[in-house]
């Protein structure tokens, strides 16, 4: 059986490199990354502004730190807390054991859209997302 390719524009998918929450993030549209706590309902729309890079396959563009008019828009999808994680602590042959969890506070964000212009002006969208720093 012979497979038959089909010649379709490719798409070249944007990538960029964001700050959020003192963590960098490679995204691209359609992702969802997991950062710490934000102060933001479930369903908004938000823009992350702190962009340090952005690309495709052919091109990069590079902040000094950061890049202008390049935004990142997001939706939050959830608020919860992560996984429990177990701190153990154990001094062997004196008797001494502790056991301590720890649950983060945790914030999860579709990315939706990166927009990208050289020129320092991008595409407003609308309604106005809240800006995230």
């Amino acid at each position: 059986m012979a497979f038959h390719q089909i010649n379709r524009p490719v798409k070249k998918a944007i990538f960029a490199i964001v700050h959020v929450t003192a963590h960098q993030y490679k995204i691209s549209p359609g992702d969802i990354i997991q950062t710490e706590k934000l102060l933001c309902d479930v369903g908004e729309v938000i823009r992350l502004n702190k962009v340090l890079m952005v690309g495709t396959s052919s091109w990069t563009a590079i902040g000094k730190p950061l890049l202008e008019g390049t935004r990142v828009i997001a939706a939050v999808e959830e608020q919860q807390r992560s996984e429990k994680i177990v701190v153990f602590k154990k001094k062997r042959r004196k008797g001494y054991q502790r056991w301590n969890g720890h649950r983060q506070d945790v914030t999860h964000l579709r990315i939706l859209d990166v927009q990208y212009a050289p020129d320092g002006v991008a595409d407003e969208v609308n309604p106005e997302p809240i800006v995230v720093e």
